[in-house]
This record gives structure tokens, C-alpha cells and sequence, in this order.
């Protein structure tokens, strides 16, 4: 079951990684990283799927308990701070006895990275 659940991560991995990775290359050959903000269109979908696989992620290298894999989305939205363009995707997961840990919050930058995790919401 855990090399099944990783090969999963792996594999969304790379489909986003390439999905997702510039074609603009500088006579160097470098690549540039394109810095988009994800429309508001996009982003419900997009933000989601990332915070999901932020959640695995964290699941899988022990960091939360394994009950937040079948946790679902309670809300997201703009982060309510003027200083960031995050993102925040409420998680809920009643199987945690901590009420003050049932929510986990997950922060995506306005370019779609990954940005904190944490149980506040700040």
C-alpha cells in the first residue's frame, strides 16, 4: 500500500512538474521559471489539487496523521493577511480528538507553490 501511495505522489508530481514547467529558455539554455498569478478561473482547481497533494505529502513523511488522507475540503479562499497573495485551503478531519487541530490550514502562493501548513490559520 505505501509504494502504491507513492508511486500516486510520484506520478502527480512529475505530471504537474512538466505539466507546469517553462518553455522559455535564454540563449544559455537555462530554464526561467514563468511567474504567472493563477487567475481566479483556474485557481479553485488547481489550488485544491496542490493543497491535496500537500496533504499526502505531509501524511506520508509523518508530519500529520494518516486520517487527514481522507480529510476533506471545508473552505478555501484569499488569505485574509494584505502582506501575502496566499491561498488557503481548510482541511477538517473530525477522526482528531484535539478540537483545536481538526482544521488543518494549507497556504499556496499566488504562483502555486506551496507555502506553510499549520493548525491556526495564521
Amino acid at each position: 500500500m505505501k509504494i502504491l501511495i507513492n508511486t500516486i505522489a510520484l506520478m502527480a508530481a512529475l505530471v504537474f512538474t512538466t505539466s507546469h514547467a517553462s518553455e522559455n529558455r535564454d540563449h544559455a539554455g537555462h530554464n526561467h521559471p514563468t511567474h504567472e498569478l493563477l487567475d481566479n478561473a483556474k485557481c479553485s482547481t488547481e489550488i485544491q489539487e496542490i493543497a491535496k497533494q500537500e496533504v499526502q505529502r505531509l501524511v506520508l513523511e509523518k508530519k500529520i496523521a494518516k486520517s487527514w488522507k481522507s480529510a476533506s475540503i471545508l473552505k478555501m479562499g484569499k488569505a485574509q493577511n494584505s502582506f501575502t497573495d496566499d491561498w488557503v485551503v481548510v482541511f477538517e478531519n473530525l477522526k482528531i480528538k484535539n478540537k483545536k487541530r481538526q482544521n488543518l490550514y494549507i497556504f499556496i502562493g499566488a504562483y502555486g507553490e506551496f507555502a506553510a501548513a499549520n493548525y491556526t490559520g495564521r
